[in-house]
């Protein structure tokens, strides 16, 4: 008997529904006949506000400086608006918004909004720098394009400018690229002159673009009526009669006013790799946008069954491929979701618990791809499931009954593949991902997406608004190392600093910038053996060489141990581990981290597995990048040296946030108060977090 493959349907067929035949959502705006008044006034105004809203076209886009540079929103929204990227990953790329609407046209006013949802706002309206802060577009954030290079609609390639709408400066990139970028340009020359990409639309303002999925039957469908919904409205390059999520997603992008050309080529169990030795004649052709989905266990641990490495390869070849026909495609990967059934078959926990840990290895596989490969970006599916159960909007153990007022994400059959509300969801994830566009303002009455699929517009309005939280939110970012820092106290200056007695750390930098307000934790119940090293007396014990923000000393081994705070956390919050380690040697220790409450009591499933790598990079013998050097005079023999204080050791740090542990809504784990560090080599000196903007 043939092995059925995780992701391979055996389908369950229900009557189909009649396929939409042209049907287009519409808004209607009533008036009610009276007395005028305030009320009359406020609905006028409304009224008049979404008319303007539905006037409003947007699109995906980059703006390359005359050096090549790319205009990078600093930290991908909350800071000054920069020009250093030779690459255009999250931080380079931008919603623009022609207010105007139609087509895109010299003398339209645009805004430009970052991956954060923050819009670029031109100080005092002019004549200096261009942040990422504000939360709506007013005058300072409205800016006229001009096309350079002939008349006629603004399309990708172009060679525009763009003029604040208060003062009448151009944006102005110092050196034509490289620094910074600021809205002081008295005319266009070269220091203002932008080449713009419009992604997802085949190069035009029109919003027409070709775009392939890639992948199996958790693309097509496991089932009616989502296999074959939409069919007619997409192209099947394997002539299966697929219509799927790019179905969907089709009928989606119509509601939107865009005009994709949706092409499907999925094979139901099928890897990445598979359709790389199998299928390249239709993925190396010259797409727009190609979207990859991976088999569902791949991505995963080795442990729990998957192949990360054979991931990592057949992504990478299809990104390679795609690029070599086409270098300005846009290629995303397609983060599936942790299921009841593959939970189980894989090792992890049952429940929501289960489901979390799950979804947090297939994350970090996912953005570990799209970092150190190059990806567009992650459609972050698979998390938006995950936020659906944490909502209450979702049913996460269906094998017992849906619970009233909650949903079915996966197929009743096998729970395993998505349902007709997994799919939307999908699709609408993509949607967002994909466009740019709000899935929020989707349609969902007659003549939907949602309604043809038999979802109530209750629910596709959730799912929609759950598309929206989940594409806007911050990105998980993998742990990144400390790579530098300051302290006080008794301290040497130097390269590295040199601790040489009582110190403090005051600050850190990281990738993210350079942070000062760190705040210490308490420590409590280490069960390392080994004697605490310091720097001066040895500590009474390792809970008190491991506390708080002094790294002159450090518990040795710590085995386990609890880290509390006393504050709730948030998106923004960035947590740290200082560790020492001979100058002999690396920095940096296998750790697993947890989320705990104030009682130590584990948070759900939260949790990472940090590596030794995670660390600040530094060689054997080599303290160059080490965050500082000290020679303990009391604690272990071996570290302290004989006499005491003639070994070196040397100080390095990691960072990670909460979407590194897992957590996709910081408000569902308001319990936590602390971290849980499980390493039998870590040497902790100092345990914190910190507070990006």
């Amino acid at each position: 008997m043939r092995r059925v493959q995780p992701d391979e349907p055996s389908r369950v067929m229900y009557p189909r529904p009649s396929r939409l035949l042209g049907l287009t959502a519409m808004t209607f705006l009533a008036a009610s006949v009276g007395c005028g008044g305030p009320l009359d006034m406020e609905r006028d105004e409304a009224m008049g506000r979404q008319e303007a809203a539905l006037a409003e076209t947007q699109w995906t886009v980059t703006l390359r400086t005359w050096s090549s540079h790319y205009l990078v929103a600093d930290k991908g929204g909350g800071a000054a608006l920069m020009a250093y990227s030779t690459a255009a990953n999250e931080w380079e790329t931008f919603t623009l918004t022609d207010v105007n609407g139609g087509s895109l046209v010299t003398g339209d006013v645009v805004t430009l909004r970052s991956i954060s949802g923050q819009w670029g706002s031109a100080l005092n309206g002019g004549g200096g720098e261009i942040r990422f802060t504000a939360t709506a577009p007013q005058a300072w954030e409205q800016f006229t394009i001009t096309k350079l290079n002939g008349g006629g609609n603004i399309v990708s390639g172009d060679q525009i400018a763009l003029k604040t709408g208060v003062t009448g400066q151009f944006i102005s990139a110092a050196n034509a690229g490289g620094g910074t970028v600021t809205a002081t340009g008295a005319s266009a020359r070269e220091w203002e002159t932008l080449t713009l990409g419009i992604s997802g639309s085949g190069g035009s303002s029109g919003g027409a673009g070709s775009i392939l999925f890639v992948g199996n039957s958790f693309t097509h469908g496991h089932e009616e009526p989502v296999y074959s919904y939409n069919k007619g409205a997409i192209t099947d390059a394997n002539g299966s009669g697929q219509g799927g999520v790019p179905g969907i997603f089709k009928q989606l992008t119509v509601q939107a006013g865009l005009s994709y050309n949706v092409t499907i080529e999925t094979v139901s169990g099928e890897t990445l790799s598979g359709h790389y030795a199998t299928k390249s004649a239709i993925i190396g052709r010259a797409w727009d946008t190609v979207v990859l989905q991976e088999n569902s266990t791949r991505p995963l641990p080795t442990a729990r069954g998957g192949s990360p490495a054979d991931f990592f390869t057949g992504a990478d070849n299809l990104r390679r491929l795609v690029l070599s026909k086409n270098a300005s495609a846009k290629v995303y990967l397609y983060e599936t979701w942790a299921s009841p059934a593959s939970v189980s078959a894989q090792g992890y926990t049952g429940g929501t618990a289960g489901l979390q840990a799950m979804q947090s290895d297939l994350r970090g596989a996912y953005f570990k791809a799209s970092s150190e490969q190059g990806f567009t970006g992650v459609a972050r599916v698979g998390d938006g499931f995950l936020r659906a159960i944490e909502q209450g909007l979702a049913d996460p153990d269906p094998s017992n009954g849906i619970t009233p007022g909650t949903f079915n994400l996966w197929s009743s059959s096998d729970s395993r593949h998505a349902g007709k509300y997994g799919s939307y969801l999908s699709a609408a994830v993509l949607f967002a991902r994909i466009t740019g566009a709000d899935p929020r303002t989707l349609a969902v009455g007659t003549g939907s997406a949602a309604a043809g699929l038999g979802i109530s517009s209750t629910d596709a309005s959730n799912l929609n608004r759950i598309a929206y939280e989940i594409t806007a939110q911050p990105l998980p970012l993998a742990p990144l190392p400390a790579l530098g820092a300051t302290f006080s106290g008794s301290v040497t200056a130097g390269t590295p600093a040199n601790l040489t007695g009582g110190a403090q750390l005051t600050s850190l930098t990281t990738a993210e910038g350079t942070f000062t307000n760190l705040v210490g934790a308490t420590a409590n119940s280490i069960t390392g053996t080994n004697t605490p090293n310091s720097r001066g007396s040895t500590p009474a014990n390792a809970n008190a060489a491991a506390s708080g923000l002094g790294v002159n000393v450090g518990a040795n081994n710590l085995g386990t141990g609890n880290f509390q705070f006393g504050t709730a956390f948030s998106a923004k919050t960035r947590f740290f581990i200082v560790e020492s380690a001979l100058t002999s040697g690396t920095i940096g220790d296998d750790t697993v981290v947890t989320l705990i409450d104030a009682s130590n009591n584990q948070v759900g499933a939260f949790s990472l597995s940090l590596l030794a790598s995670h660390f600040t990079a530094s060689a054997a013998g080599n303290t160059s990048s080490a965050l500082a050097t000290i020679n303990y005079t009391g604690g272990v023999a071996s570290v302290t040296g004989s006499p005491a204080g003639t070994v070196q050791s040397k100080l390095g740090a990691v960072t990670f946030s909460l979407a590194d542990l897992g957590v996709t809504t910081p408000a569902n784990v308001g319990a936590a108060r602390g971290i849980r560090l499980a390493s039998s080599t870590l040497d902790p000196n100092a345990v914190g977090f910190y507070t990006v903007p």
